[in-house]
Formats: structure tokens, C-alpha cells, sequence
């Protein structure tokens, strides 16, 4: 029970889990609303972008969840230098030849189906992730556990009614269907743990333009997000030569 990683010799445990990152996390699904937002405007110092599925290479993340069977995505993610998590079912897998689990910062993280309300407790460093056949409900839990006190959902509609998803890709018409009823899961799914967030103080908005999650999730402008994140950031800074930096620090010191 724990995440594993493949050093080249052998497979050794590691984790990410902390209280709190001190960064927002930035969800980011590929529903429609995603073109509404400016995407380079997602990135950016005090946030920590999640990415999931098709999202790349539209969206460059910081933690990119893939948690189904590696054809199913863009073969040059793999071969990214961003954090890579995949779900322990696939360990040994192969694309174009070439074996994935030892490509860098590659992450396989242990999952059971459990209920959804396990997400809170399971917070140690070494943990089974909640799973449902849905890479969105055990993103969220594993951005609890890396410290996310903030998450804010980006390009998350569920509801494909009009479009199937971001970009040019379009679903037949039973896998149409098939995500319509997991949609309606996630959603009575989110409007239980924006609730229960609360109790377990993490709080829960949506920055997804016209998205049917917002009449029940706070609506938050990115533009708005990025504002307050900057009031908090520390000084740029002149950039002195180190030695102006050492003559200062005397000063200080002999005063």
C-alpha cells in the first residue's frame, strides 16, 4: 500500500503526503469550458496544476494523472519531465516498444474501491487511493494528500450535451452515453465533498465557465484567482551580486 517508483533496479516506495502545500491546486478536466479559459494563465508560482487524461498537451501541468492503459494518451507525456502519476494495474507496461515504468518521474500509486467518504481519512504514507473507474474522484484524493487546502476545478463540465470535450475529439454514441451517466455520478459526488471539504478544512471552488457544477460550487474567475495569489508572493527582488547581499546581512548583524 503506498507509491511506488522504479529506480532502475528495483522498486522502492516513496510519498508525497504533507498537511498543507501552501499552494492552490488547479484541477484541470477537458470539458468544453476549458476553451473558455485563457490556459497559459493556469500556471504560475503558488499553484500546483493537476492535469488530467487528454488534457496534455493543451495544458503543461506540474502532476498529470493517467490511470488507464497507456494508448489511450499522447505517447510524449510519458517523456516529460513533470510528475506522472499511473495506477498500479499497469507496472509492466510497454508502448512503442519501449517499457514505461522506469521512464523519469514516473509514479504508480495503489487504489481500492471503497466509499468516497474514505477520501479524508486516508491522508498517511502509505495508503490505498479511492478509486470508481474515474481518474477525476482519485485526482482529488490524491491532491488532499499532497496538502491541497485549495481546489479549484478548471475545464470540469460534466455534462456533454453540446461537446464531448475540449478539443476535436468526438465519442461515439454509446460512449456518449456512458459518460453521461458517469457524469451525473460525479456530480452528486461533488455536491457531497464540497460539503464535506468544508468539515475537513479544504475548500472546494469551480474556475469553469458556464459549467453545471457551478450551481452548487462558488464560481471563481482565474483572473480573480491569479490577483489574489499575487497579493501573497514574496518580492521579486533587485538581483544583487552576492557580495552586496553579504555586506548587507553585516550591517544587519552589527546593528
Amino acid at each position: 500500500m503506498a507509491t511506488w517508483y522504479n529506480t532502475g533496479r528495483f522498486w522502492r516506495k516513496t510519498s508525497f503526503a504533507v498537511d498543507n502545500s501552501n499552494l492552490k491546486g488547479i484541477l484541470v478536466g477537458g470539458g468544453p469550458s476549458l476553451n473558455k479559459i485563457d490556459k497559459s494563465k493556469l500556471r504560475g508560482p503558488g499553484k500546483r496544476v493537476f492535469g488530467l487524461n487528454n488534457t496534455y498537451p493543451d495544458v503543461i501541468p506540474d502532476v498529470w494523472f493517467g490511470l488507464d492503459k497507456a494508448a489511450c494518451y499522447n505517447g510524449r507525456v510519458f517523456d516529460e519531465p513533470f510528475i506522472k502519476i499511473r495506477r498500479g494495474g499497469f507496472p509492466d507496461e510497454y508502448r512503442d516498444g519501449m517499457r514505461l515504468n522506469n521512464k523519469v518521474n514516473t509514479y504508480y500509486i495503489d487504489v481500492e474501491e471503497c466509499d468516497w467518504s474514505e477520501l479524508f481519512q486516508r491522508r498517511n504514507h502509505e495508503t490505498k487511493f479511492v478509486w470508481h473507474k474515474n481518474s477525476m474522484a482519485t485526482a482529488i484524493h490524491v491532491m488532499v494528500w499532497m496538502g491541497c487546502k485549495e481546489i479549484y476545478l478548471a475545464g470540469c463540465d460534466l455534462n456533454n450535451a453540446k461537446d464531448d470535450y475540449f478539443n476535436e475529439v468526438t465519442l461515439k454514441k454509446e460512449h456518449k452515453e456512458r459518460n453521461a451517466v458517469l457524469y451525473n455520478e460525479l456530480t452528486s459526488y461533488l455536491e457531497w465533498l464540497v460539503h464535506e471539504a468544508k468539515r475537513h478544512g479544504v475548500a472546494i471552488y469551480s474556475i469553469s465557465p458556464e459549467s453545471k457544477i457551478n450551481s452548487f460550487l462558488e464560481y471563481v474567475d482565474l483572473d480573480d484567482l491569479n490577483k489574489e495569489i499575487e497579493t501573497s508572493m514574496l518580492e521579486k527582488g533587485d538581483l544583487p551580486y552576492v557580495v552586496e547581499v553579504d555586506k548587507d546581512n553585516e550591517k544587519k548583524e552589527k546593528v
